[in-house]
């Protein structure tokens, strides 16, 4: 956590208060933890009123704010600095409360998606502002606007109805008879254009990125393919590994993460539920904190756990709370009667769950969530670490009360003692458990983004992370035979390597060996609780500077064949590398035939070397970056004169 959130500076202030032989324990038991849970809780501090007082919030609605910015739109776009106007719009209606307010922006944003030619999103804007009461004398336009966008998309029968509308609400416009004749001539050319181009009904198809699926689902881990099987020992808890022979490139796993979080620098531009970027964010209807990418997203996150967060996200940020954050939304995704109706189970202890018993694995399921590691008395822990984890739950318990969550809870003022009730005490032994489960089972989530039109020209960034309970049972290895991508929320597992039936399948927390030294991986590693013994370790493999990096002439332990067969193999990968060369050079080179080339050449070399070797590491990185083009998030940077916004590539 940074030294600079008020929460560390209230911890503080507070540190060795009260009981200093507490302060000072090591003990990682539940008792234990609930008795710092209740010493922290009784600080007047840690009531946080000031951070938590609603009426000083930040992400507050502010429509004197959202007129200012929207007339700087305005003008941006009558000088046709479509950009600029574009971002003063996403941003007023962040801040807008009044519906006619919050039409009217839509409805500008939807002419400036007009003159940039993206139709379909003319067509959504409009049909929100007019469910948000967007002026009935003014309808005229937004009809009239969408039949165009219609007639563009070739929707004829949906462009007819709105000119027939268009019409209709002209006789409620407020323009004199002169210009309501002339309008009316005007719908009527258009009318009479719709009717000519009647034969030529046939939408254009949207070109949409075919699903990936497994040929065959494992039938107890639904997010794995029957070539991934868990098992479990003593020591060691859950771990995958192949239960038949996985071909490289082999898609192995796909899951939707069961809770994720998006970094602040992206919670303006990318969707708080889904996490993909908003090219048309629609914002949060109570506070400007967030935005959506569809009314989908907002309606589901509204219902369920932002509501419990909704003014209060940028104090969550200012916190630093990292990846105990996905704590909080795992608990009040669902509501407290659903706890307290298995309030038994969720204070018990299951690391077992999917290995024994018949129930399916499911992702979406918070009990597989509340069973993932979180090495609970584990010696490693430290005094201050234990201490500030309960001033974190005690933190979060305040925001529950604020936000009406324990809705049992006495309010505020009928509690003098900052004491915490039985409920608030349930969920804060709830939390304690979930904000380690979160911390050692979350993954990071990427896009890539696009600097040139090449496949390999792009750069990976980091937008939030997630916890996805199923992905979460692979080990790590310092030199993994598995790689991720990420969609949004969804995330994709590839194998990078052949793998054997009976071979364990292994991620990767840190940097891997080809990068970063022995050493300094191992104490990268620490805060995972685990020492990592996988082969690269135990043999103290050199860095990718150490490594061979020719295929001939090498000592007999590089080499998986016999001496007399190397040469022959060599051309076998020299010639697979050259079909790889050639289809680089062609313009339109297809992303399918660019995977398969480099599995070729992948699996040529890998029948030949023995890590660990410079062109494994090389083609195992290729691979990992064509897929990347072809399954991960996309956005690119769009410029026009001193403005830049990001939006998605089209799938």
């Amino acid at each position: 956590m940074s030294k600079s959130s008020f929460i560390h500076k209230v911890f503080c202030d507070i540190s060795l208060e009260k009981d200093p032989d507490l302060w000072q324990n090591t003990e990682d038991t539940e008792e234990k933890n609930l008795e710092r849970i209740r010493l922290i809780a009784g600080f007047d501090q840690t009531r946080y009123k000031h951070q938590l007082d609603r009426t000083k919030s930040s992400n507050r609605k502010n429509d004197a704010l959202a007129k200012a910015i929207k007339d700087k739109g305005n003008k941006c776009y009558g000088t046709g600095d479509n950009l600029t106007a574009l971002n003063h719009y996403n941003q007023a209606l962040l801040f807008s409360s009044k519906n006619e307010e919050t039409a009217l922006l839509l409805a500008n944003r939807s002419a400036l998606w007009f003159d940039l030619g993206e139709y379909e999103l003319v067509e959504r804007d409009i049909d929100l502002a007019i469910r948000t009461e967007y002026p009935e004398n003014l309808q005229h336009k937004l009809y009239e606007r969408r039949a165009k966008s219609r007639f563009a998309l070739k929707n004829l029968d949906g462009a007819k109805e709105d000119i027939k509308l268009a019409v209709k609400y002209l006789d409620l416009s407020k323009l004199d008879e002169t210009k309501r004749k002339n309008k009316r001539n005007e719908l009527n050319i258009i009318m009479s254009k719709l009717e000519k181009s009647s034969g030529n009904n046939q939408q254009d198809v949207k070109k949409t990125r075919t699903e990936l699926k497994f040929q065959k689902e494992n039938e107890k881990f639904p997010s794995f393919s029957d070539a991934v099987s868990i098992k479990y020992e003593e020591g060691r808890g859950r771990f995958a590994v192949a239960s038949r022979d996985i071909n490289i490139g082999e898609l192995i796993a796909v899951e939707k993460a069961f809770v994720a979080l998006i970094d602040k620098e992206f919670s303006k531009s990318h969707c708080w539920h889904c996490l993909k970027c908003a090219k048309c964010p629609l914002p949060c209807t109570v506070c400007s904190g967030v935005v959506y990418c569809s009314e989908d997203c907002r309606n589901i996150s509204q219902a369920t756990y932002h509501k419990y967060e909704c003014l209060f996200t940028d104090v969550l940020y200012q916190g630093n709370l990292g990846a105990w954050r996905l704590a909080y939304k795992a608990l009040t995704s669902y509501p407290w009667s659903y706890f307290k109706e298995n309030l038994e189970d969720f204070l018990g202890r299951n690391e077992l769950a999917g290995v024994q018993g018949k129930e399916i694995y499911t992702s979406q399921e918070i009990k597989n969530f509340h069973s993932l590691v979180t090495h609970d008395g584990a010696a490693s822990k430290q005094a201050p670490e234990l201490m500030m984890q309960s001033h974190i739950v005690v933190f979060f318990i305040r925001l529950l009360r604020e936000t009406g969550y324990l809705s049992c809870v006495p309010p505020e003022a009928d509690r003098t003692d900052g004491g915490l009730s039985e409920d608030e005490e349930a969920a804060a032994r709830i939390l304690h458990h979930f904000m380690r489960a979160a911390f050692y089972n979350t993954h990071e989530i990427t896009q890539i983004e696009q600097t040139d039109v090449g496949w390999d020209q792009h750069q990976i960034q980091r937008i939030g992370r997630v916890t996805n309970p199923t992905l979460a049972l692979i080990n790590h290895s310092c030199d993994p035979n598995y790689r991720r991508v990420s969609d949004g929320t969804k995330t994709y597992g590839f194998s990078s390597k052949y793998i054997r039936k009976g071979e364990e399948i292994s991620d990767i927390y840190s940097k891997p060996f080809s990068a970063v030294n022995l050493q300094d991986r191992q104490t990268s590693l620490q805060k995972y609780n685990f020492q990592c013994c996988c082969k690269c370790c135990k043999k103290n493999w050199p860095t990718l500077d150490g490594l061979p990096s020719q295929l001939d002439s090498l000592p007999p332990k590089y080499y998986k064949i016999s001496p007399n067969k190397v040469d022959n193999q060599i051309k076998r990968i020299l010639r697979a590398e050259e079909n790889f060369r050639k289809l680089g050079k062609k313009e339109e080179a297809d992303t399918d035939a660019i995977i398969s080339a480099i599995k070729t050449v992948l699996e040529e070399h890998d029948k030949l070397l023995e890590a660990p070797h410079q062109l494994l590491v090389y083609w195992e990185n290729q691979l990992h970056h064509i897929l990347l083009h072809a399954y991960s998030a996309k956005v690119f940077q769009k410029t026009e004169n001193a403005s830049t916004i990001i939006w998605p590539v089209r799938g």
